[in-house]
């Protein structure tokens, strides 16, 4: 954040005083410097290392990742060829794949 001519840790509770007065349910600062987490703090401010926030970052993306492919998974469902198949049919058409793939690789 640039300030112009406060520090940063002064611009922060000054933001956090004035959000919290102007009746904000829930302010979060994020620092990983202990004398201004206890001064936000002491102002009402939820607080977050650094390390925490990035923590949380991570464990965001990869829920998203994870919900993306399933939202995939799922969306094709029906979609395709071999979803139209009986298993059986499925199973024989892949063991003939199987089959094929091995040939191809004695002969070379």
């Amino acid at each position: 954040v640039y300030s112009g001519d406060l520090s940063a840790d002064s611009w922060i509770e000054k933001e956090v005083e004035a959000l919290v007065a102007d009746g904000c349910p829930k302010v979060w600062v994020v620092t990983s410097d202990a004398l201004e987490q206890q001064l936000a703090h002491g102002e009402g401010a939820l607080i977050w290392s650094s390390k925490r926030l990035v923590k949380e970052i991570k464990e965001s993306e990869k829920e998203l990742d994870e919900e993306l492919k399933e939202t995939r998974s799922t969306s094709l469902q029906g979609k395709l060829f071999q979803h139209k198949l009986k298993p059986k049919v499925v199973h024989a058409l892949k063991d003939l794949r199987n089959k094929l793939e091995e040939e191809e690789r004695r002969k070379r």
